[in-house]
C-alpha cells in the first residue's frame, strides 16, 4: 500500500469510529430519557390516584372517615 492509499484508510477508520461513537452516545442519551419520561408519567399517575383519594375522603362525613381508620388499623 501506498502513503496515500494507508492514509485514506487511517481517515476512513477514524470517521467509522466517530460515527459509531456518536451513534453509542446517542443510544445512551435517548434511553435515559426514556427512563425519565416513564418515572413522569409513573409519579403523574400516582398523584392523579392520590388526588382522586383525597377526593373522596374530603367529601365524607367526619364519622365515616372514622369509621374507615377504625377499620384499617384492625386489619
Amino acid at each position: 500500500m501506498t502513503g496515500l492509499t494507508l492514509g485514506a484508510v487511517a481517515a476512513f477508520g477514524l470517521m467509522l469510529w466517530a460515527v459509531i461513537a456518536l451513534a453509542k452516545n446517542s443510544g445512551r442519551t435517548a434511553a435515559r430519557l426514556e427512563a425519565v419520561q416513564a418515572a413522569a408519567e409513573r409519579t403523574e399517575k400516582e398523584q392523579e390516584r392520590k388526588n382522586a383519594i383525597q377526593d373522596g375522603v374530603n367529601h365524607l362525613p367526619i364519622a365515616d372517615v372514622r369509621r374507615r381508620l377504625q377499620n384499617l388499623s384492625g386489619k
